[in-house]
């Protein structure tokens, strides 16, 4: 299944999910997913001037119940670090989970990079009964917390900084 969204460059800060599918690798669900991400004013001056900033990628696998919300399964946490170098005039992009290192010349470049999740492993089959219906969840956020702290006020008080898509749901 592959969601779709249109993109205006005119909008606001936001991060969308332009794209994203579950498929079955082997015996593991995984996630391919296309974000774009647009940062306003504010995120980008911190980031000019040495601020890292997290994003993160919010995943959940969901057993829908009638009566009861439905049941969380599995709930996945990506994290990944955005941050200019001014000395060497890259941007290094960190997957916090996993501590891999990309080094870009470009911001846009960087963002892309940020964009493309391919084969992200998610769930185990095993861990699943074939005869149930599940489905998958994500969103993806900027992380407020992560930012140093006499950044983080000025962060919740303006909304350049509130960036977050909104949840994106599919079967799996």
């Amino acid at each position: 299944v592959i969601l779709t969204c249109a993109a205006n460059a005119q909008e606001d800060p936001s991060v969308r999910i332009a794209s994203a599918e579950t498929r079955l690798d082997g015996e593991v669900y995984t996630l391919s997913a296309d974000l774009e991400y647009a940062l306003g004013a504010e995120p980008m001056e911190a980031l000019a001037n040495g601020v890292p900033i997290v994003f993160e990628l919010q995943i959940e696998v969901r057993a829908p119940r009638r009566l009861l919300p439905d049941a969380t399964l599995a709930s996945l946490r990506q994290r990944y670090r955005f941050k200019f170098l001014s000395l060497t005039q890259r941007y290094l992009v960190t997957n916090l989970n996993t501590n891999e290192r990309n080094c870009f010349r470009s911001q846009a470049e960087a963002l892309e990079f940020l964009g493309r999740i391919r084969d992200l492993p998610i769930l185990d089959r095993a861990l699943l009964d074939p005869r149930e219906a599940y489905l998958v969840r994500m969103r993806v956020i900027l992380d407020i917390e992560s930012l140093p702290a006499p950044l983080r006020l000025l962060a919740y008080l303006s909304s350049q900084w509130r960036i977050s898509s909104e949840w994106a749901e599919w079967s799996l």
